[in-house]
């Protein structure tokens, strides 16, 4: 965990790729496991492909402020080409991508399009990812991440799509490396 009591997240990503769940099932898990979290989207235009953002904050105190994060801790890119539009000075990027750049201070890579497109037939990188980020944080546990996806998708979604996804979450905490 960061040196402040808040670990602070920024997830990008494009419309329809999922960083508003992404952010609700990292909030959700650490609500799970007695923490304080908040998440929220902040939109542009809505529309699928439009660059979205969603933040997240974890905190084993009360978190008064609600205000979107300015220094995150750790960044999430759900879409590598939204790369050039962020400041990624002094963080931790968990990056969905085949490349093996390094553009943050500590950067994680993962094929989380290859892989949701190899267990799902779709390129849907957000629990990959999620996986990734519980991995490379240490802030919330993957058996939490596990359980509140159960949840959160059995309102929508089948058994064989909840079971997709956790799948993807434990290759994403699996296969994610540092670069």
């Amino acid at each position: 965990m960061p040196h402040s009591d808040v670990v602070k997240v920024i997830i990008y990503g494009r419309g329809g790729q999922g960083a508003k769940t992404a952010g609700e099932l990292i909030a959700g898990a650490a609500l799970m496991e007695g923490k304080f979290a908040q998440a929220f989207p902040e939109y542009g235009p809505e529309r699928r492909g439009a660059p979205t953002r969603a933040f997240v904050k974890i905190s084993k105190r009360n978190i008064r402020s609600h205000e979107p994060v300015i220094a995150p801790d750790y960044i999430i890119v759900l879409d590598d080409t939204l790369l050039q539009g962020i400041d990624i000075s002094n963080t931790v990027g968990i990056i969905n991508t085949t490349k093996t750049e390094k553009a943050f201070k500590e950067t994680y890579i993962i094929d989380a399009s290859g892989i949701s497109q190899q267990v799902m037939g779709k390129d849907i990188p957000n629990t990959v990812l999620v996986g990734s980020f519980a991995k490379v944080s240490g802030a919330i546990k993957l058996n939490s991440l596990a359980e509140i996806t159960g949840k959160v998708f059995s309102k929508k979604y089948d058994n064989s799509v909840i079971g997709q996804n956790l799948e993807l979450l434990k290759k994403g905490f699996d296969e994610v490396r540092k670069i």
